[in-house]
């Protein structure tokens, strides 16, 4: 299947203006007109997303189909003395990767006490979705932004990838061989990591990033992708959402990532258009204001 070349990000106008407005590039002395930006994004915990089993339901994947039966492998090695020893300390390494199920079984039971350092930004293939309109934008008078998704990240920190739902495990087979390579190289050395707190904590960081590009089925028709950020150049700020405190890392994209913005049904539609279009002249997203347009979903 052909990948969207936009992906779009949903939120209200005041999430508009924050991420298209907030960041502008220094004018050039003597320079008049509009001031030109670049969009700015916040990434989310992964523990407060909106959803907050989304990580548990990926994290219990990774441990039912990677570390459990690596773990149950390493425990049937029972070398003979004139056998070549093809793994070093099987059973070392078995007990490893049992105490990060253990580790993982915490986060579940919502007793793991450490802050888990990886942090997401939600994007959908698709511009038009009710559930997105409902979900990000209160239901009326939102907008979706439309990154070109070859502009997104793509490096060690940061990277955007399509989320897979549990109804196709065949799919499953993108993200577990990354695990299964992880696992390799973890245990790679002859002596088995030390399953110190500090070591597991940092694995469980490492493992929510695979785990983050699962979701269940029902929510499908979002046609989700994600930017997954471990937050590693610095930690994070916070803001609230009433009474929740959210912790979330923000990162940025060049002007020209941003070709199109849609303006979501509700009462205010004609109006958020218009001014739509000025704040996009204003901030500089010429090539998105040439394609600002409107939803055809009817507002009730």
């Amino acid at each position: 299947m052909t990948e969207p070349d936009t992906l779009w990000h949903y939120t209200d106008a005041g999430g508009l203006l924050g991420i298209l407005g907030s960041n502008p590039e220094p004018r050039e002395p003597g320079v008049v007109g509009p001031q030109k930006c670049k969009p700015s994004f916040r990434a989310t915990a992964v523990e407060y997303l909106n959803d907050s089993r989304e990580l548990i339901h990926g994290l219990g994947i990774i441990k039912e189909q990677v570390l459990i039966p690596r773990a149950e492998e390493l425990e049937t090695i029972d070398y003979q003395p004139d056998e070549p020893h093809l793994v070093a300390n099987p059973k070392e390494k078995a007990d490893f990767l049992r105490k990060l199920c253990e580790t993982i079984d915490r986060v579940e039971q919502r007793t793991y006490s450490n802050h888990i350092h990886c942090y997401v930004t939600s994007f959908s293939a698709h511009n038009d979705v009710l559930s997105q309109w409902r979900a990000y934008c209160g239901g009326l008078d939102g907008f979706a932004i439309g990154i070109r998704r070859d502009a997104l990240p793509d490096h060690q920190e940061a990277k955007a990838k399509k989320v897979l739902y549990d109804d196709d495990p065949k799919s499953w087979t993108t993200v577990t061989d990354y695990v299964h390579k992880w696992v390799h190289w973890r245990l790679h050395r002859t002596e088995a990591p030390e399953a110190s707190s500090g070591m597991l904590d940092h694995c469980i960081r490492e493992l929510s990033r695979y785990a983050t590009q699962f979701k269940h089925n029902g929510f499908r028709e979002e046609g989700e992708w994600r930017v997954i950020h471990l937050g590693m150049s610095e930690g994070p700020t916070y803001r609230n959402r009433g009474a929740k405190l959210i912790p979330y890392v923000t990162w940025s994209l060049p002007a020209d990532a941003v070709v199109a913005v849609r303006v979501g049904p509700g009462p205010n539609q004609h109006e958020n258009y218009l001014a739509a279009q000025g704040a996009l002249h204003a901030f500089g997203y010429t090539t998105a204001a040439q394609n600002l347009t409107v939803s055809p979903t009817p507002y009730r």
